[in-house]
């Protein structure tokens, strides 16, 4: 299981672990004890846009629309948000407060959101591979600089900062997964022909910005401190379609 440490940005993140990968394409047995879905009609500022709320019992959302919900109940990327759906799925917002019996993690929380789009919005949706820009990992010159795993009682657990990725013991999934994390506009294909059981070790610092002086790019930075180079191609890329949506009735 691979688990996001030490980070803010790790926390925000959370939503979006190994058990929430893109495949749920099923309703997850569990559901919420009590949902309520209201219309988002505020009198002024400040406004909110799908801003979460609540604890462990309670998932509260402030100002968001069915496209919102859809994308945090099946962990879509940009690149996978369904987009034949009708206007109001992208322009009307609610608040939903659902409560739960026993506490729950905000991740596992999203999941269950699809039950609600399914009871209330009335949501019937499937999976399709079309092809479009991905990006392909690769070796690059020379062999990868991968270290042997340091700590394998803590394979799976992945640091990420705002500037560095960090790791004891990964495996190329496990990099693939945080790569489409950080970059999250392209699938990342794994074209390293590197074993998938591997385990290694892995340090990478890079810049978000794009002033040099503050370091390498991620783009850069992994060849030069990996030996391994991203670039952009075309393949496979897995996207929601919404066959069915209706407008919930407020309660």
């Amino acid at each position: 299981m691979m688990r996001l440490v030490g980070t803010p940005i790790a926390a925000l993140l959370l939503a979006l672990m190994p058990g929430l990968r893109q495949g749920l394409a099923q309703v997850p047995a569990k559901t919420f004890e009590v949902v309520s879905i209201k219309a988002y009609a505020p009198t002024g500022p400040p406004y909110e846009a799908c801003n979460p709320h609540g604890d462990a019992t309670v998932l509260r959302l402030v100002g968001c629309t069915a496209k919102n919900l859809i994308g945090l109940a099946f962990d879509l990327k940009s690149f996978q948000m369904p987009v034949s759906m009708p206007s109001w799925a992208s322009d009307d917002r609610f608040i939903v407060e659902a409560r739960l019996t026993a506490p729950t993690p905000r991740g596992e929380q999203f999941s269950m959101l699809q039950a609600v789009l399914a009871d209330r919005f009335h949501v019937t949706s499937h999976w399709v591979d079309r092809n479009g820009t991905v990006y392909l990992l690769e070796k690059g010159r020379g062999e990868p600089k991968l270290a042997a795993a340091s700590r394998v009682d803590h394979c799976g657990e992945i640091g990420i900062q705002r500037t560095t990725i960090k790791a004891d013991c990964m495996t190329m999934g496990d990099l693939v997964w945080t790569l489409e994390q950080l970059l999250r506009d392209h699938p990342v294909v794994d074209q390293t022909g590197i074993d998938k059981d591997r385990r290694f070790r892995l340090t990478v610092e890079y810049s978000t910005t794009d002033d040099p002086a503050d370091g390498p790019s991620l783009f850069t930075a992994l060849p030069e401190q990996v030996g391994l180079s991203l670039k952009a191609g075309d393949g496979p890329v897995r996207v929601l379609v919404v066959d069915h949506i209706e407008k919930p009735q407020a309660n």
